[in-house]
């Protein structure tokens, strides 16, 4: 595999209008579907609503004590902008919204499109090294905060999450599978790791570029079957956390396209963060996860918002 390096500095990035290398970075406005999120993570489509994952339980009791509160709320995609009161699990609500399923501090998901084969990657105690971390064919691949993936490549083939920490969330990444390779992306490293899922793990490859800053998620940008299954000859959409920017890459580590992400005509700032990703059913939108404060806002959680693809 090769790939391609176009340089650019973090203030071309977030200045946006530039046209270097031949990639434009151009804006994408978006709208707030849902704000009051606590730790707003993984993120998927599901019939006209979208999966939300989040650290809070919104009111409803734990499964375990001892592990962290969380769970997936399933928010209407096509409704106006929401505030999720942050206990209506515990008293009746419109049904704008509603907890789909509790998970203790989810940080990934696998789910087809129409619902089934519901795969959560979550770390109950933290990151330590064995908690899950992310997840790719509907469950059938883990991968663990110490780098490893379950059945196919040992500890540190990805660079590890495990004991890291970021302000507002906890790390996660962003894991998407072609018929024959996973790509697994590597925030701390500002890269995105190619494992042959039937190869020696000692091949994976790593694609870098200054395009990728503390890339958090991957998502297909031709909807399939499942949520991060890549259909043959589809891109992948890197979200950027580190700079409020998604690439759309191919699946040989070429960069098409990037696009710097406004809501509601805001730029991020600097007390917010993107933090997932996820493509509808009919592939015309982008919905996205941020965490924090945004500019404008009162909320100081994080929600999902609404972005036209790209």
């Amino acid at each position: 595999m090769s790939a391609r390096t176009t340089f650019f500095t973090r203030r071309q990035l977030l200045a946006g209008g530039a046209a270097l290398g031949g990639v434009a970075v151009a804006t994408l406005n978006g709208r707030i579907l849902a704000s009051g999120i606590p730790g707003a993570s993984a993120v998927a489509s599901i019939g006209a609503g979208v999966l939300v994952g989040s650290r809070s339980n919104f009111g409803a009791p734990k499964v375990r004590a001892d592990q962290a509160a969380g769970s997936f709320l399933c928010i209407d995609s096509w409704g106006g902008e929401l505030r999720v009161p942050p206990r209506f699990a515990s008293s009746a609500h419109d049904g704008a919204v509603r907890r789909h399923s509790t998970v203790a501090n989810p940080l990934g998901l696998s789910i087809t499109n129409s619902g089934g084969g519901f795969s959560p990657a979550s770390a109950p105690y933290g990151l330590i090294e064995r908690a899950a971390v992310g997840t790719a064919l509907l469950g059938r691949v883990v991968v663990r905060a110490d780098g490893s993936i379950d059945g196919v490549a040992p500890a540190r083939t990805v660079q590890p999450l495990a004991h890291r920490s970021w302000r507002y969330a906890m790390p996660r990444l962003g894991v998407v599978n072609s018929s024959s390779r996973l790509y697994v992306s590597q925030p701390f490293d500002d890269s995105i790791r190619v494992i042959q899922l039937a190869g020696d793990p000692a091949s994976a490859r790593t694609v870098r570029s200054w395009l990728l800053a503390q890339p958090v998620d991957l998502a297909p940008v031709l909807p399939d079957s499942a949520s991060t299954t890549l259909p043959e000859g589809s891109d992948i959409f890197v979200c950027n956390r580190g700079n409020a920017t998604i690439v759309r890459m191919r699946q040989d580590g070429s960069v098409a396209a990037v696009r710097r992400v406004l809501i509601n005509g805001w730029s991020l700032g600097r007390h917010a963060w993107l933090n997932g990703i996820a493509t509808s059913a009919d592939g015309a939108r982008l919905f996205v996860t941020y965490v924090g404060s945004l500019p404008g806002s009162d909320d100081c959680y994080g929600g999902v918002v609404e972005l036209p693809t790209f």
